[in-house]
């Protein structure tokens, strides 16, 4: 027989005993003989279960993924329990003694094939996972539309949008830049005076004190080793102040001077941002590039400076990976 033939046998089977009354086999008079010392209760859910496993089976099609002599063996078990159900149905429950243990017999048999094949583990311990597959295709259908939009969308945006964006951030960048520059020349003006004024005090400041303090001739003489000390001491609280205001002018000049090199670098980047993607001949380095030029231009001034103090000298590695970036730039624009 073939493989159709008992497809067809167990669906007929099965739809059979389903509609029929089956309960004889799990009745409780007194008179009945108990099976494999079972419950009424227990072996009713046998039977059922075993009914409802194959019914789901055939409703989802698993039933065709068995093995051939399962399905054989399901079929021979199912047409065995309609032969010996038959001289059971007509009897009354007083009547039943262990008429019913073949028939049940049958079913257990077909519930351990229905177990031993992986069919129970599909049907009850696994996902739908015909359903789920559908789910699936459905959702990956809307991602590959969804996708497809966006990317028209995102080179739209590239192509109206990046050169005006750039044009404008660079225009901002340089007139950032020139505010800088004039902020740069006031501190270094302040530096030179500042350097100038410390050194005209630390060459005249001991002198200063010393005719300040020296005693005339009217007073009273004054030890010249505690002359010395006063002087030092008078010499420092004028000089420190001077010399603070020297370093921290250079400190704030340093600073204008690396902001200005860092809106002189954004601007520039800024300027060829739109040209990266189209020199680079892989676009997943061109959307690299892109992305680290455009964090380069949005980060703030204050933490690329931050970042330049802190860091230290540059690793082969990262020399490598420059390099390597900067000749496929070249393969790119040949």
């Amino acid at each position: 027989m073939s493989t159709e033939t008992y497809l067809s046998g167990i669906k007929s089977n099965v739809e059979r005993n389903i509609s029929d009354d089956l309960s004889i086999l799990w009745s409780d008079d007194a008179n009945v003989q108990n099976w494999n010392a079972l419950t009424p209760d227990e072996i009713q859910k046998l039977v059922e279960e075993t009914f409802e496993l194959l019914n789901d089976a055939i409703d989802k099609n698993l039933l065709e993924t068995l093995p051939f002599n399962y399905l054989k063996s399901i079929n021979s078990n199912l047409n065995n329990f309609n032969s010996q159900f038959q001289t059971v149905k007509g009897l009354a429950p007083n009547q039943l003694r262990n008429q019913h243990h073949n028939p049940l017999n049958q079913i257990n048999s077909v519930n351990s094939n229905i177990r031993n094949s992986g069919l129970f583990a599909l049907l009850r311990l696994s996902p739908d996972i015909p359903e789920n597959n559908r789910l699936i295709q459905e959702q990956l259908e809307n991602i590959n539309e969804r996708k497809s939009e966006i990317d028209k969308l995102a080179k739209q945006v590239r192509t109206l949008m990046s050169p005006a964006v750039a044009d404008r951030l660079s225009t901002a960048f340089s007139k950032r830049k020139s505010e800088i520059f004039k902020q740069k020349i006031g501190w270094l003006i302040l530096v030179l005076l500042s350097i100038i004024v410390a050194m005209y005090y630390t060459a005249n400041v001991s002198e200063l004190i010393a005719e300040m303090i020296n005693p005339s001739e009217k007073t009273e003489n004054i030890i010249e080793s505690n002359t010395i000390g006063i002087i030092w001491v008078l010499r420092l609280l004028i000089l420190f102040p001077i010399y603070f205001v020297v370093f921290f002018a250079i400190k704030q000049y340093s600073k204008e001077r690396k902001l200005e090199e860092i809106y002189a670098h954004k601007s520039a980047i800024a300027e060829t941002l739109p040209s990266y993607p189209e020199l680079l001949t892989e676009k997943s380095v061109g959307d690299k590039i892109t992305t680290d030029a455009a964090t380069v231009i949005f980060s703030p001034a204050e933490k690329d400076i931050e970042k330049k103090s802190s860091s230290k000298n540059y690793k082969i590695e990262d020399i490598k990976e420059l390099l390597d970036i900067a000749s496929r730039m070249t393969k790119g624009a040949e």
